[in-house]
């Protein structure tokens, strides 16, 4: 979508956004979109990168029980059931 298009759009009082952003806006209020932290952030990169719980526990100086909760968070946040699904999502919705 063109800027002017958008200019124009805004002037008419409606919304200037492409309908890819409105479409990932209304995802996100939906609940689609999850929320996570940056240490949820950087355990769903080091499962991508093929680590275990010891592994990431070790490389981010936290408990592997610790890791486990930070996993179980990201699998229910992309509502998926194991890792790799978990993985597959985060990286269509370009987590990682």
């Amino acid at each position: 979508m063109k800027w002017s298009f958008c200019i124009k759009q805004v002037l008419r009082g409606e919304e200037g956004l492409s309908h890819d952003i409105q479409t990932i806006l209304k995802q996100h209020d939906k609940g689609e979109i999850p929320v996570i932290t940056r240490r949820e952030k950087e355990v769903l990169a080091l499962l991508a990168a093929g680590r275990n719980s010891i592994e990431i526990g070790e490389s981010m100086f936290i408990s592997p029980l610790t890791v486990e909760s930070h996993r179980r968070n990201l699998l229910q946040k992309f509502k998926v059931t194991n890792v790799a699904s978990l993985v597959h999502k985060a990286m269509e919705m370009k987590f990682i």
